[in-house]
């Protein structure tokens, strides 16, 4: 909280600050997912069991707090319960956990990759929708066939996402702390 005797542009240092460590820590993440994309692999699917139980546990404490019909807190608890068994699932069998998901990953791109050429040759055509449909049903036949170079893939494209997103953060913290300091230029000259 900015007292009174605090200048008005000191939230927005620390906010610029803020941006900065984030985005430093953000691509020093992106570039260890890079050079280390099995551990990076690993490591996301510990993350997704830990929150998957975390999840399940507040769905079941909500399923039995506030006002709700019996159906709806069976429900609301099943669904909590069967979050918490995934969450466990991922923690004591991550191989599977990641074959599963390099699977649905395949059929999610096959499925839609054929979707896109049907739609390409019954009217709608156009030629990125066909290119796009193309691609699609590669990449889910390259995942079925070699799910882990698909796997590995997708944690270095994680990294490369981590590491423009971290990049963008570290620019934008700059311009807020750019700004900041020439308003409080601009302030010290009034006053």
């Amino acid at each position: 909280m900015i007292g009174y005797s605090q200048p008005p542009h000191a939230a927005t240092t620390g906010a610029g600050w803020a941006l900065i460590i984030i985005g430093a820590l953000t691509v020093i993440a992106g570039i260890l997912a890079v050079i280390f994309p099995s551990l990076t692999l690993f490591t996301l699917v510990l993350l997704f069991g830990w929150f998957a139980i975390a999840a399940g546990v507040m769905e079941v404490i909500h399923a039995f707090t506030g006002n709700r019909s019996t159906e709806g807190k069976v429900l609301l608890g099943l669904w909590g319960l069967a979050t918490i068994v995934i969450g466990v699932i991922a923690l004591v069998l991550p191989g599977i956990t990641l074959a599963s998901f390099v699977v649905l990953l395949a059929a999610y791109f096959l499925i839609t990759g054929v979707t896109q050429i049907i739609a390409a040759f019954r009217g709608h055509l156009h030629a990125w929708l066909l290119i796009w449909g193309v691609i699609g049903v590669i990449a889910g036949l390259a995942a079925m066939f070699y799910p882990g170079a698909a796997a590995l893939t997708l944690a270095i494209i994680f990294g490369i996402y981590a590491i423009l997103g971290g990049l963008t953060a570290l620019v934008s913290g700059i311009a807020v702390l750019r700004h900041s300091s020439d308003e409080s230029g601009a302030v010290s000259r009034v006053a």
